[in-house]
């Protein structure tokens, strides 16, 4: 026999693309890489806001040695852009019976903005006689009032008061939060006083009155409340079942008469069944066969006869 001819195909770079040189790639990437850089920075030049965009929306105040702000303050020297209210903020020591005057709260109202900021004139520290009163609320775990106005233009205005447990204020470090919600007029609507537990309130002790440092200073955060919608109640009571427990409960109505309950809704039978039951009847009187009917094409019965 003769050998067989290899028919397997040689490898031939003939038919292939030959890739460019590497020395051409280099001139390709650096404008791709340029287009790129272009790119990126007209990208940073449309999202960076104006000089003057970001000096309107800026909202700047000038404030004097005394903590004042000044009329005018960062606005070039034109109309007052701060109206300045102050609330006479007192506590008490004494379970109410008596108010001593704690400091000012300063309301600072932007008259473009509406925006409000809030703050105390001054720290507050306790005197030598008001720290014996704190150890006097410590022994009873009375509560730490304040209070102030709700006007600041009418000193005949009605108190807004606030009320904590002296051994909250205690275990927190002496810091608190005083929160204002005011109205578009900036009278006081609600007053909100508390102390934030810290990491080391469970670790301070309230039992004892002579645990009470020999100097107290009070750290204090003034803040304004947001108004928030109210919850809407329905006139129409929802559908819900009772609470457990209440089920053998009959609902009455306000004159003391049973409540008719609701009609239950009838069942698909009960309510369709002029439908159902002649599609039911049409079902089993069409699917009986007919009875087989006998004729001259019919098969014979008999066999053949055999010749």
């Amino acid at each position: 026999e003769s050998p067989r001819a290899s028919t397997r195909p040689r490898s031939s770079s003939a038919g292939r693309p030959r890739s460019p040189p590497p020395a051409c790639l280099a001139p390709m990437r650096a404008v791709s890489l340029l287009t790129l850089l272009a790119a990126f920075l007209a990208v940073a030049l449309v999202a960076q806001p104006s000089v003057a965009e970001e000096h309107e929306d800026t909202f700047e105040m000038e404030i004097d040695a005394d903590g004042d702000v000044v009329a005018g303050g960062g606005g070039g020297g034109g109309a007052a852009q701060v109206e300045t209210t102050r609330f006479e903020l007192e506590h008490s020591l004494t379970q109410g019976r008596g108010f001593s005057s704690r400091g000012t709260v300063v309301v600072e109202t932007s008259t473009t903005t509406r925006q409000r900021l809030l703050r105390l004139d001054e720290k507050l520290t306790l005197t030598d006689q008001e720290r014996e009163s704190v150890r006097e609320l410590i022994e009873t775990n009375g509560l730490y009032q304040v209070r102030l106005r709700s006007s600041a233009s009418n000193s005949s205005s009605p108190y807004v008061l606030a009320a904590l447990r002296i051994c909250d204020l205690v275990k927190s470090g002496f810091k608190e939060e005083i929160k204002l919600l005011l109205d578009s007029t900036g009278a006081v609507l609600s007053l909100e006083y508390r102390a934030p537990a810290g990491v080391f309130s469970a670790k301070r002790e309230c039992s004892n009155p002579n645990s009470l440092p020999s100097t107290v200073a009070f750290s204090s955060a003034v803040a304004h409340l947001l108004p928030t919608p109210a919850q809407q109640i329905s006139i129409q009571p929802p559908n819900t079942p009772p609470p457990p427990g209440m089920q053998g409960v009959k609902a009455t109505n306000p004159d003391g008469t049973p409540m008719q309950g609701e009609q239950k809704q009838p069942g698909i039978l009960r309510k369709y069944w002029y439908i159902i039951l002649p599609l039911a009847l049409m079902i089993l009187t069409s699917g009986a066969e007919p009875p087989p009917q006998g004729g001259a094409g019919g098969a014979p019965t008999g066999g053949s006869a055999a010749r």
